[in-house]
C-alpha cells in the first residue's frame, strides 16, 4: 500500500490533520489553543471536555479499492448521531460525551488491511489541563542529521543536532522514524544517550521505530537525576508517536543491586508546563520511567504503554509533581509503583488519574515523601490485576505532610495481594499489609511503634526496620484526611488492608461507599478516627475478622497511645405500619471506648445513647430521619442516616 502525504490543512480545535511530504519547509501558523499535534503517521491521542468535536485521521490510501474501517474499543463503528467519517481516512465525532471515552483505531488498504496505532480519546465532565500550543509544524527528521538506525550507530550527536536545529527555528516536530515514507519490516532502532529537549519541540518517535538507550558500558556513570530525555523549565512541549523508547535496564539493574549505581531515568521533565506525552511505549527503564518533577503544571499524558519486570528496581511508571495533572487510559506494568505522586518537595493537587490498566508493580502510591502536601486527586475507572497494592498512601515521621481531599471510585482489582494501605510508617515498616513475619502489624506492634515515638517525642532521628537511621524534617508529620472510595472491588486480596496513622496526628474522615472487599485478611485500623463503611460495603475476610481496631487489653503500650473509631455498619432505612415496633443499629469499633447518641432529622434524642434504638410503637409522628453519633476520647463520627417510612 502507498502512503502519501497531502499539505496539512488550517487546524481547527482538536482536528487532526497530516504533515507535510517536505521535512524543511517554512513554519505554518501556530496551532490553536488546545489543539492536538500535528499529524504524522498515526491518528494521535486527545484529551477534551464533554461536548467538543473531535476528528482523527490516518493516511488516505490512494490505491484503486482502497477501503477503510473505524473501530471504538475493537468493535466496528457506523455513521450515524454523532459519528461521520467511520469508512472514511477521517473519522469526525461531533458534542462529543463520556460514552465516547475510548481507544480508537482503524484499518485501512486492499490486502487484508493495515491496521492503524491506538489513539485515545479521553473525554472529562471538567476541562483538562491546558495543552500544548504553538508547535511549529516543521519537520526536523532526525535521518536528516545523519542519524541511522542500525541498531548499533551511536546517534546522539545526530538526534540533539535536529532538536536543537528545530530550536533555533523557534520550534518543530523533531521526527524518528524509519527511512523514508515506507516502513521496513522490523522496527528501526536508533542508539543514543541523553538528549535535552526544549520549549515548542513535539519529539515523536513513528510506528515501528525504537528509541533505545545506549548500553551502560557506553552510557558511563551519571548521577541520580540524570535522564535520557530531559528538560527543564520547557513548555509547549510534546513527546508522542507510536514507537518505543528503550532502557536497555537490565545491567543498569545488575550493577544498582551489586553496588548501588546510579541509574539515569528514561524520561525527566522538571518544572515544564503545558506538555503532553501520548501514545508512546516504554520499557525497561534503568530507574523512573517517566518523572514529571518538580514545580511543573498542566501536565498530560495518554495512551502510554510502560512496562519492565515485576522485580526490577525503583522502575516507576510515571511519577507527577506539580498541578493540574491528567493520566489517562495508560497500561502500567512494571517493578515499583505504577503511579507515584510525590509531594516531597513540591505542593501537588488537582490530579486526575482514570481508565488506567495496573499489572504488575507497587499501585497507584501517594509518597512516601509529602511534605508540601497532596490535595485534590480524582482517581476512577481503574483496573488492578496482580498488583502488589492497588491504592497505597504512604510517608512517615521523616518525609511527611497534609495530604486530604482525595477520591477514588469505579475500580477493580483482582488477585492484588494489599488492596488498600494508608500509613505513615512507610520507612520503619515497609508495606504493612503482611500476615506474618517482622513487618506484621498485629495490635501489640502498632501500639509498641507508637509508644516508641511517643516516648522520644518525635525525635531528630527516625530507625526502620533495616537499622538505617534518617534524619527527621522539621514538621515532618504526614496528616491524611477527607478520603473516600466508592465503587471499589477487590477479589482474592492475600493480604491486610491498614490504615494507620500516628498519635496525636490521626487518620480523619475516611469513608468507603458500596465497596465490596473479599480475600484472607480484613482491615487493620489504628489512630483513626471517623473511618466509615456506608452502602452495601461488605468486607469478607477468610482466615482473619473483618475488622481489628484496637490495642490488646492490659497491654503497657496501649496505656500511652490514642487509637482508633470506625463505623463498620450504619442504620438501615425502614417501611413500617402504624403501631409497629422498629430497631436502628450501628456497630462501631472503638478504642478507647465509646458513647452513643442517637439523633432525629439532626436532634439529640434523650435518652438514646445505646448502640441500638428502639421505638416501641411507631407513630406518624415518628417518620423522620435518623442517625447516631459514636465519640470516644480521640473524636466522633456520624452515621448515615436512615430513613423512618410509616405507611397504611
Amino acid at each position: 500500500m502507498n502512503f502519501f502525504r497531502i499539505p496539512q490543512p488550517k487546524a481547527f480545535i482538536l482536528l487532526l490533520a497530516f504533515a507535510p511530504l517536505v521535512s524543511a519547509q517554512p513554519a505554518a501558523a501556530p496551532v490553536p489553543a488546545n489543539s492536538p499535534p500535528p499529524y504524522l503517521d498515526e491518528a494521535s491521542s486527545q484529551a477534551v471536555v464533554v461536548g467538543a468535536n473531535v476528528a482523527f485521521s490516518i493516511p488516505p490510501d490512494l490505491s484503486p479499492g482502497a477501503t477503510y474501517q473505524w473501530f471504538f474499543n475493537g468493535q466496528p463503528l457506523t455513521d450515524g448521531a454523532n459519528i461521520s467519517g467511520a469508512k472514511s481516512y477521517k473519522l469526525s465525532l461531533a458534542n462529543v460525551q463520556l460514552t465516547n471515552d475510548g481507544v480508537y483505531t482503524a484499518k485501512s488498504g486492499t490486502n487484508g488491511g493495515v491496521d492503524s496505532g491506538p489513539a485515545v480519546l479521553a473525554v472529562s465532565a471538567t476541562p483538562p489541563p491546558d495543552q500544548p500550543t504553538g508547535i511549529p509544524e516543521k519537520i526536523f527528521d532526525v535521518s536528516g542529521y545523519n542519524a541511522v538506525g542500525d541498531g548499533a550507530t551511536d546517534n546522539t550527536a545526530a538526534i540533539q543536532a535536529a532538536i536543537n536545529a528545530a530550536h533555533a527555528a523557534g520550534g518543530g516536530v523533531v521526527r524518528i522514524s524509519p527511512s523514508g515514507l515506507t516502513s521496513p519490516s522490523s522496527p528501526a532502532v536508533f542508539l543514543s544517550g541523553p538528549l535535552t529537549l526544549y520549549s515548542k519541540i513535539n519529539f515523536r518517535i513513528e510506528s515501528d521505530t525504537v528509541l533505545r538507550l545506549l548500553p551502560r558500558s557506553s552510557f558511563g556513570e551519571r548521577g541520580a537525576g540524570s535522564a535520557m530525555i530531559s528538560a527543564s523549565n520547557a513548555s509547549d512541549l510534546i513527546i508522542s508517536g507510536h514507537g518505543t523508547i528503550d532502557g536497555q535496564g537490565a545491567d543498569w539493574w545488575a550493577a544498582y543491586r551489586a553496588s548501588g549505581a546510579a541509574r539515569p531515568y528514561l524520561i525527566r521533565l522538571n518544572s515544564c508546563s503545558r506538555v503532553l506525552v501520548e501514545d508512546v511505549s516504554m520499557k525497561d527503564s534503568p530507574m523512573f520511567h517517566l518523572a514529571f518533577s518538580g514545580n511543573g503544571s498542566n501536565l498530560t499524558a495518554l495512551g502510554l504503554t510502560v512496562t519492565a519486570p515485576g522485580n526490577s528496581p525503583n522502575t516507576d511508571a510515571i511519577d507527577p509533581s506539580g498541578h493540574d495533572i491528567y493520566i489517562a487510559h495508560c497500561n502500567l506494568s512494571i517493578g515499583d509503583d505504577n503511579i507515584a505522586i510525590k509531594g516531597s518537595s513540591v505542593h501537588c493537587a488537582n490530579i486526575t488519574v482514570t481508565n488506567c490498566t495496573f499489572g504488575a508493580g507497587h499501585g497507584l502510591s501517594i509518597g512516601g515523601q509529602t511534605n508540601a502536601g497532596v490535595e485534590n486527586l480524582v482517581a476512577t475507572n481503574c483496573t488492578f490485576n496482580g498488583t502488589t497494592s492497588g491504592i497505597r498512601l504512604k510517608a512517615d515521621p521523616t518525609q511527611g505532610g497534609l495530604t486530604q481531599n482525595i477520591s477514588y471510585s469505579n475500580m477493580t482489582m483482582t488477585n492484588v495481594q494489599y488492596p488498600i494501605v494508608l500509613y505513615s510508617y512507610y520507612i520503619r515498616v515497609g508495606n504493612p499489609g503482611v500476615a506474618s513475619g517482622s513487618n506484621y502489624i498485629t495490635p501489640a506492634r502498632a501500639a509498641h511503634d507508637n509508644a516508641s515515638i511517643l516516648a522520644d517525642g518525635f525525635a531528630a532521628f527516625f530507625t526502620n526496620s533495616g537499622g538505617t537511621v534518617r534524619n527527621r524534617q522539621a514538621n515532618a508529620y504526614s496528616v491524611w484526611k477527607n478520603i473516600s472510595f466508592s465503587n471499589i472491588t477487590s477479589t482474592n486480596g492475600k493480604g491486610y488492608n491498614v490504615i494507620w496513622g500516628l498519635p496525636g496526628y490521626l487518620v480523619e474522615n475516611v469513608t468507603f461507599n458500596n465497596c465490596q472487599f473479599s480475600g484472607d485478611y480484613g482491615f487493620e485500623v489504628y489512630d483513626a478516627t471517623n473511618v466509615q463503611f456506608t452502602g452495601n460495603t461488605t468486607v469478607t475476610a477468610n482466615k482473619s475478622a473483618p475488622f481489628i481496631v484496637g490495642y490488646p487489653a492490659g497491654d503497657a503500650d496501649a496505656n500511652n497511645v490514642t487509637n482508633s473509631l470506625v463505623i463498620s455498619s450504619q442504620p438501615a432505612s425502614q417501611t413500617v405500619k402504624a403501631g409497629d415496633g422498629v430497631e436502628f443499629s450501628v456497630t462501631a469499633f472503638a478504642s478507647p471506648a465509646a458513647t452513643y447518641q442517637w439523633l432525629k432529622n439532626g436532634t439529640p434524642i434523650a435518652g438514646a445513647t445505646e448502640a441500638k434504638l428502639k421505638i416501641a410503637k411507631a407513630q406518624a409522628a415518628d417518620a423522620a430521619d435518623y442517625s447516631v453519633t459514636v465519640t470516644n476520647a480521640i473524636g466522633a463520627a456520624t452515621s448515615s442516616s436512615a430513613k423512618l417510612t410509616i405507611g397504611k
